[in-house]
């Protein structure tokens, strides 16, 4: 809100990456604090860097598909919510916001999650995405 209203300076960040989250973060969650999905089975976080955005009639969107690697060598679980952060790195960055998924989604071995172009939207309509 203070970068809003004109009381402090924001950087645009230079990375930004989805990750999908076991649980919700929370408010204060952080790139290292979030329940995000356990860093085995080949689980990275998928790179969609500003570029990859649009913002249009109050939704903000995805304009490429983004897509994570393939579970490999065992299950990444219950995924319940995806959050946008700044590293690619796991378990560093800070959230800048997270969405509930509906609908959730177990990710098995030999699954690999995406989110499809314009999913997920951040405002106005929860995410939905795909596992093949």
């Amino acid at each position: 809100m203070n970068h809003l209203f004109g009381k402090s300076i924001w950087s645009r960040p230079l990375i930004l990456a989805v990750a999908l989250c076991t649980a919700s973060p929370g408010e204060a969650g952080t790139g290292a604090s979030m329940s995000e999905v356990p860093e085995d089975y080949s689980y990275a976080r998928a790179l969609a860097p500003p570029g990859y955005w649009d913002y249009f009639l109050g939704d903000l969107t995805n304009t490429v598909a983004i897509e994570f690697a393939t579970a490999e060598g065992g299950d990444w679980g219950l995924v319940k919510y995806c959050a946008i952060v700044t590293s690619q790195t796991y378990g560093t960055g800070d959230m800048l916001l997270y969405i509930p998924l509906s609908p959730e989604r177990n990710i098995v071995e030999g699954s690999a999650p995406r989110f499809a172009i314009h999913s997920p939207p951040v405002i106005g309509i929860k995410a939905t995405f795909t596992v093949g």
